[in-house]
Order: structure tokens, then C-alpha cells, then sequence
């Protein structure tokens, strides 16, 4: 599938989200953002597009999976987005994962060097979605990590 059918694939699934619900007129501009944050990358592994509430505000969370970078992204109810990107092959052991609350969820986090950022999102042990996405990072990790020796 084209990099251009993946991101319109990327953007339908903001817009499904109802809480927040981004405006439509909001549609053309979110899909420029990703486009330019994705532009220089090979190819789109994967994504995920989840609601969230931070600082209690919800907002459209995801990640876009390329073929060199995890790209983390944010949308407020206004329509604005933020990203911030790491690079793959500064990924520290892999993906750790985590069963917290007994049982009841997972908290999944990637360490990146050189400052230990870490990357995660803590979400319910039967949402398989979620699972596989983080399986795929460390999938697409471990091979990008064999192909550079």
C-alpha cells in the first residue's frame, strides 16, 4: 500500500474518534502535519490512534511506526497537533512491558538513549490492538537492529 493511501487511512481514523471530536475543517491541515513529519521515511509499518485524557483534556493520541522512526503525536479538541520523533535505532532493549493494577493493564514503555527518554502508554490488558502495535515496534526494531550489523 502506497505511503499516500497509508496516511489517509491514518487520518480517517482521527476523525472516527469521538472524544474529542476534531472539527472536519481541521481535516486538510492534520493531514499536511502528518505528511510532513512522515515525508523523508521509506514507509509507514504501522500506527495507532487512541483517545486519551491529559491534564484532564482529551485529546487524539497516536503513533506512526516508519520504517526508521516511532513518531509520537498529540490533537487537542482545536484541531492543533504536536509531534516529537525517535529514532529507532536508538531504541535501549527493546520494548518492556509490564502488568499492572493485577492484571488488569499493561504499561508498555521504550527507552531511547542517549538521555533515557522513555516512550509508553499504559492501557488494558485485553486491548490486542494496542498489543500488537507495540509488538510490531519491537519487530521492526530487532530488524532494523540485525540489517545495521
Amino acid at each position: 500500500m502506497s505511503k499516500e493511501k497509508q496516511l489517509s487511512y491514518i487520518v480517517e481514523e482521527i476523525f472516527k474518534i469521538d472524544n474529542p471530536k476534531i472539527a472536519i475543517s481541521k481535516k486538510e491541515q492534520i493531514y499536511a502535519s502528518i505528511k510532513t513529519t512522515v515525508n523523508g521515511d521509506a514507509s509507514i509499518e504501522s500506527y495507532l490512534i487512541v483517545s486519551l485524557s491529559t491534564n484532564n483534556k482529551p485529546v487524539v493520541f497516536g503513533y506512526i511506526l516508519t520504517n526508521v522512526r516511532l513518531i509520537q503525536f498529540e490533537i487537542n479538541p482545536n484541531g492543533d497537533i504536536s509531534s516529537v520523533s525517535y529514532i529507532l535505532n536508538k531504541i535501549i532493549g527493546g520494548v518492556e512491558r509490564n502488568i499492572t493494577d493485577n492484571g488488569n493493564r499493561i504499561d508498555a514503555r521504550i527507552k531511547f538513549s542517549p538521555n533515557g527518554t522513555i516512550v509508553g502508554l499504559k492501557y488494558s490488558s485485553v486491548n490486542q490492538e494496542i498489543t500488537n502495535f507495540f509488538e510490531k515496534v519491537e519487530q521492526t526494531w530487532i530488524k532494523g537492529s540485525q540489517d545495521a550489523r
